[in-house]
């Protein structure tokens, strides 16, 4: 079997310096896109995000353009997921950056999830122990250091039909081990409040945007365990996945079933729109 296409720095590669900040301290910044009928899904959004982190870290941005040319060149291999991996490059032994930083970019091919098309029928919400540490300088920004997902995500009883709910370290809910959180209650939308800790989702915003469009009343705000249990619909969204249906919630000892609501199978349907007409 051929191995994904991959380009370092620009050329077909599989191998990194050792002493790259990124191997040795995940000193860096990752982004993963859906290539989907020929394109990138809502690059430039994640492009925005990418350059955030950067400006936020002070990881040198390569530019989009150039990352555009070698996502669209690893993407010759078909329909699956893009990820541009960007660190601060190589700076020796010790926890001081260099002052002047030469950052090094990845840039992957990967399939498709073997769930993709599953996940859209429905999902089980299982509440992790492992909670998110608060620390507002990361928040939002998808960071290398992704090791309390990893630890979540290890206590899933079922990983390929279900998805982990992270909390914070003082109870309020915050985000999946890789998806944002929505919930409708009284035909409100809600989503956590991410000032503190987690990932701004790409998909995120453009459901909260397709919901002002919509005339939808939407609130972020901290959320706890128990509100979220009251809710009428729960869906969790992704930027490879899309709107994911919470179909079963577990949290704890007890298990609450849920129905696939109005305004998740609208946004469904709005997701899927978007991937077949290509307007973002």
């Amino acid at each position: 079997m051929n191995a994904s296409p991959v380009l370092i720095n620009g050329q077909p590669g599989n191998l990194i310096d050792i002493s790259d900040r990124g191997f040795q301290y995940g000193d860096g910044l990752f982004e993963t896109i859906l290539f989907f009928r020929d394109r990138l899904v809502l690059f430039s959004r994640h492009m925005d995000r990418l350059q955030q982190g950067c400006s936020r870290l002070g990881i040198p941005f390569p530019g989009m353009e150039r990352l555009a040319k070698e996502a669209n060149a690893v993407a010759q291999a078909g329909e699956g997921v893009v990820k541009i991996l960007l660190t601060r490059g190589c700076g020796g032994r010790g926890y001081n950056a260099p002052a002047e930083p030469k950052s090094n970019r990845v840039v992957s091919w990967h399939p498709l999830p073997d769930n993709f098309s599953a996940a859209c029928n429905g999902i089980q919400l299982q509440h992790c122990q492992t909670a998110l540490s608060i620390q507002p300088l990361f928040a939002g920004i998808k960071h290398c250091n992704r090791l309390e997902q990893i630890l979540a995500s290890h206590e899933l009883l079922n990983p390929a039909l279900s998805e982990g709910l992270m909390l914070d370290t003082e109870g309020f809910v915050v985000e999946g081990t890789r998806t944002n959180l929505f919930f409708v209650k009284a035909d409100i939308l809600y989503t956590p409040l991410l000032d503190r800790c987690g990932v701004e989702g790409i998909a995120k915003g453009w459901i909260l945007e397709q919901a002002k469009k919509a005339g939808i009343k939407t609130r972020e705000e901290r959320i706890r365990l128990e509100t979220l249990a009251q809710a009428d619909e729960i869906f969790m969204t992704n930027s490879i996945y899309g709107v994911m249906p919470v179909v079963k919630f577990q949290a704890n000892a007890s298990i609450k079933d849920y129905p696939i609501g109005v305004l998740t199978l609208s946004f469904q349907k709005a997701w899927e729109k978007l991937l077949q007409s290509g307007a973002e």
